[in-house]
């Protein structure tokens, strides 16, 4: 749900991460590992199944699965 503290885990080097994005809402980054980035789900991201979107200096990463934010 919006506020919560939720881990993506990925097999690509998540340390040049610069932003997240749930359902395009910006979701802030409160740490990151080479494979883990652990973010705030953002205000305003909608109750649903939405996909992630990890932006780097490499490119932008788009989640495989869909994340679920309940309400």
């Amino acid at each position: 749900k919006v506020g919560d503290i939720v881990s993506l885990n990925s097999g690509c080097d998540l340390t040049h991460a610069t932003a997240v994005k749930i359902c395009g809402v910006d979701a802030p980054i409160q740490t990151k590992t080479v494979s883990v980035v652990t973010v705030k789900v953002g205000v305003g991201t909608p109750v649903g199944s939405c996909a992630v979107e990890v932006l780097s200096t490499p490119g932008t990463f788009k989640s495989n699965t869909n994340i679920t934010i309940t309400p």
